[in-house]
């Protein structure tokens, strides 16, 4: 849903003129519609993560359904999921416009003159950082969801020719790496976002190879990265230890909760575990499990997916630290 703020003015100004009030602003232009004075701007600033999804300024010649006397048009807009930041940069360059060449403002969503009520609460760069990997990973999930086959009852002779279950099999490991990716990426956005983290890392380095050394000087690679690559995250064993010397998270005992799904309660670590143990032969014993069917994929699905929510309620629950982006913008 889209957030709207206008601007409309009785002065034509030119183009060269809006130009010197937004783009020091941090405005970029976009493209040229089909008439010259007609323009629309980007604001979306990654520094920071200040911006989740920018917003927008549309400058339009008045028309028919514009109040009367109105020659120039200046529409403000940002679309749902939008942070803090970008509502303050959408209702700033109305204000600065306004500044320079007078004009009435008018929010639709108010029906009234007014600016637009910032309520979107300002989360930390660390916070946008690490929900982003949250957004990906729940994305990850439905992508493997939406690709699930069914299976016949009869597999034939040969299991092999049955492509239902050789897509299935073969997304279980997707699953798997899905979550795995997520512990890393997450871990490393952690990281780069706490200074104090990375000076512990430091402290603990007694020794660093040259070729490391040499990626970290460059700029190559983090010390974040460089310190995730010790760890191995499709283990749990070696997340979990990852997580509590430099986050404080024990992993195990986040997910030591249980699930139901279907009329079975099982805990959610130990559905992980024989999902890790059952990539494991499926990537380096060649085993083919004829009874992944569609169903039993979604459970793993949605273990899977409550495995990443119980970590994102431990953050908030114990350090108030926002990370599901859904449910804060």
């Amino acid at each position: 849903m889209s957030i709207d703020l206008f601007l409309r003015c009785k002065r034509s100004p030119r183009i060269g003129e809006i130009e010197r009030v937004i783009l020091p602003l941090g405005w970029v232009k976009q493209q040229h519609c089909s008439d010259r004075e007609e323009r629309i701007y980007r604001w979306f600033h990654t520094e920071n993560y200040e911006s989740i999804r920018g917003c927008w300024l549309f400058i339009r010649r008045a028309g028919e359904s514009d109040p009367k006397f109105t020659k120039l048009v200046f529409h403000a807009y940002s679309n749902a999921g939008r942070s803090h930041e970008d509502y303050a940069a959408q209702n700033g360059v109305i204000k600065a416009l306004r500044k320079a060449f007078g004009g009435g403002i008018y929010n639709p969503q108010e029906g009234k003159q007014s600016y637009l009520v910032n309520d979107i609460p300002k989360l930390s760069p660390a916070e946008k950082a690490c929900g982003f990997k949250y957004i990906d990973f729940q994305h990850n999930l439905n992508r493997a969801s939406l690709a699930l086959s069914d299976i016949s009852e009869k597999l034939g002779w040969d299991p092999t020719l049955n492509i239902g279950l050789i897509r299935n099999n073969t997304l279980l490991p997707f699953v798997v790496a899905s979550l795995e990716s997520f512990f890393k990426e997450f871990f490393i956005a952690y990281v780069e976002t706490h200074p104090n983290v990375q000076e512990k890392i430091y402290e603990k380095k007694s020794k660093i190879e040259y070729a490391e050394l040499k990626k970290l000087l460059s700029g190559e690679k983090t010390i974040a990265q460089h310190e995730a690559d010790n760890y191995t995250f499709q283990n749990l064993y070696s997340a979990s230890n990852a997580y509590k010397t430099y986050v404080g998270v024990d992993i195990f005992k986040v997910l030591d909760r249980r699930k139901k799904s279907g009329t079975k309660v099982r805990v959610v670590r130990d559905v992980i575990m024989e999902m890790l143990d059952l990539r494991h032969r499926i990537i380096h014993a060649a085993h083919l499990e004829t009874s992944l069917d569609r169903e039993r994929m979604l459970i793993y699905i949605s273990y899977t997916r409550k495995a990443g929510q119980l970590f994102v309620d431990a953050f908030l629950s114990e350090r108030q630290f926002r990370i599901d982006l859904d449910e804060w913008v």
